[in-house]
């Protein structure tokens, strides 16, 4: 019987519409792509992945930017 590992998440994807000022964070960009479609933030999903590939983890239009924010998992932490 073999054990998935599964490892902590290190990222998370932030998209922050211009006009609304609004902040909504996702865990991947697939479930960004779900949420909003290309007519509200600009951009295809396969187009969106090669943009934050090659421009260092950020996208930004006239509608909105996303990016990516870095995250910390504690899972070592003592208790005091």
């Amino acid at each position: 019987m073999t054990n998935k590992i599964k490892h902590p998440r290190k990222r998370i994807v932030v998209l922050e519409f211009k006009d609304k000022d609004a902040i909504y964070t996702y865990n991947t960009c697939a479930e960004l792509a779900v949420a909003n479609n290309k007519n509200k933030i600009g951009i295809g999903i396969g187009a969106l992945w090669n943009a934050l590939a090659k421009n260092n983890g950020v996208y930004e239009n006239d509608l909105c930017k996303i990016y990516y924010r870095k995250i910390e998992n504690n899972n070592n932490t003592e208790w005091k």
